[in-house]
């Protein structure tokens, strides 16, 4: 039984959330270095990826029970990463 992409699996699920905290990340890299925007904007889009990719992580985690795929995979992987980095950019606020 095969799979599509529209369905709305927990790998599918989490593979889009990954792409969209990828995304958000390059446009908060972009109105940082480029737009020179607020820090309160900056603030709000870095919490709203980690929100992102936290759920992204339980999605990938649900997905684990589903059959292997590359989508689940790259969306582990990609939720991964940037709860990741969200968590080090937050210790490193709070230590600072």
């Amino acid at each position: 039984m095969s799979l599509r992409i529209t369905q709305r699996t927990n790998s599918n699920v989490a593979f889009t959330l990954g792409i969209i905290a990828i995304l958000l990340f390059l446009f908060l890299i972009w109105g940082v270095f480029g737009l020179d925007i607020s820090n309160y904007f900056t603030a709000i889009i870095g919490l709203l990826i980690g929100l992102i990719s936290i759920i992204g992580i339980v999605y990938s985690f649900k997905s684990l029970q589903e059959p292997t795929g590359i989508r689940s995979v790259f969306g582990f992987i990609l939720n991964g990463v940037m709860a990741i980095l969200f968590v080090i950019t937050f210790v490193g606020f709070l230590l600072s």
